[in-house]
């Protein structure tokens, strides 16, 4: 998936490289922009990240995210983290689901490396899922654990998404998925619980950013239209999410294919990203804080 590109970056680099590959990124933007649409084969992958500042402190992370447009073919990722990414997918017959994946150690990048080929003890282990979740292994990007499950989300509606970092023994963390579906039970819901090593990070989630990525790739898809606001975000710090810091602070990327058609701004306690289709151009914001609107404005 396109979005690793930037997951990488903010992996523990330092900023100056981040700033020189994003710079290089809308270098080739400028360079291809004028492309027509139909020579573009996906829409442009987009990205949030929450506060920057927090990348090396936060224990936890909660977003809300809302679907305003979609199609299939669609991730909408609310929480991307130092070892993986958990969100709402609608997949090409239009069904949708909940998906949560853990990477294990290594490079993210790699796609020739077979998930079962990986030693049993280098491996992310599941430690909880819950009844109708299904696991397995995944590779093509990196390899790792995997958790999905049918989950009827709606557009309109919101769904929050919480992860949790944890010890496991010494040299492992545990990460754990929770789901609030909003309406009549308003209740959290533990999806699976993942333990991977740390390589003496800790119990952290390192960075957290939102992403929508267009995985059907088929040029017509990129002349569709994916919208969602990101709301109510906030940095858990200590262990536990008794102790939490709101955001709103983030910064706008993008990967570094040719589209334009791609957008993030402010919103009430959020943000709105777009891309694809009639999204404006506002490619001029990439790399550049922006600040969340007050709540309920």
């Amino acid at each position: 998936m396109k979005h690793v590109f930037a997951h990488w970056i903010f992996n523990g680099k330092a900023a100056a490289m981040a700033a020189l590959v994003v710079s290089a990124s809308l270098c080739v933007a400028t360079a291809f922009g004028d492309k027509p649409a139909e020579a573009v084969r996906a829409a442009r992958s987009v990205h949030l990240w929450y506060d920057p500042s927090m990348r090396e402190k936060a224990t936890g992370v909660q977003a809300t995210m809302t679907v305003r447009d979609t199609v299939p073919g669609t991730y909408f990722c609310v929480a991307c983290f130092n070892m993986g990414y958990c969100g709402f997918q609608e997949h090409f017959d239009g069904s949708r689901i909940f998906i949560f994946s853990v990477w294990d150690p290594g490079n993210p990048f790699d796609s020739s490396v077979n998930p079962n080929a990986v030693k049993e003890e280098m491996r992310v282990k599941c430690l909880f899922a819950k009844e109708g979740v299904r696991i397995r292994r995944f590779g093509g990007e990196g390899t790792g654990g995997q958790a999905k499950a049918p989950y009827p989300w709606k557009t309109g509606e919101p769904e929050t998404v919480r992860i949790t970092a944890e010890p496991d023994g010494t040299n492992r963390v545990a990460f754990t998925a929770w789901v609030k579906k909003h309406g009549a039970e308003d209740e959290w819901a533990r999806m699976a619980t993942f333990s991977t090593l740390h390589g003496g990070k800790g119990a952290c989630i390192g960075h957290a950013s939102a992403f929508i990525e267009d995985f059907r790739r088929n040029f017509e898809s990129a002349t569709k239209t994916r919208r969602a606001d990101f709301t109510d975000v906030c940095f858990f710090t200590g262990g536990g999410t008794t102790t939490s810091r709101k955001v709103t602070k983030g910064v706008f990327t993008a990967d570094n294919s040719s589209s334009r058609a791609i957008s993030a701004e402010p919103a009430p306690g959020g943000w709105t990203l777009s891309t694809g289709g009639d999204t404006p151009d506002r490619s001029n914001l990439l790399n550049k804080p922006m600040v969340a609107l007050p709540a309920g404005r």
